[in-house]
């Protein structure tokens, strides 16, 4: 690790190095991500949370609302639904802006 200092590690850290990997700054990642997946068609509404959601044959019906007033919601309709019900789907749509609260698998 001499070569990057700017990368210094205390003394009791451990790490591996890719040289053809890169370190990216994750504002400008997550910005990236959400605009590619815009442009494939993804809608996002940041700041909303998805608190349930019915199939309806035809299309998905989604209710959201914000933290701010959960009792407002606001009724989406979707053609496609990605339901991520593991410990990874808050972190990762995390990185799009989204919420997910209070729903059970």
């Amino acid at each position: 690790m001499a070569q990057f200092r700017q990368l210094r590690l205390p003394h009791s850290s451990a790490c591996l190095l890719q040289p053809d990997g890169a370190v990216l700054h994750a504002g400008d990642a997550a910005s990236a991500a959400r605009t590619l997946a815009e442009k494939a068609g993804v809608v996002s509404r940041p700041g909303l949370i998805l608190r349930g959601w019915r199939d309806r044959g035809s299309c998905f019906q989604l209710r959201a609302s914000s933290r701010l007033a959960p009792e407002l919601l606001s009724l989406f309709e979707a053609e496609a639904l990605l339901l991520a019900p593991e410990h990874w789907a808050g972190p990762c749509l995390g990185l799009f802006g989204l919420a997910v609260e209070g729903l059970q698998a």
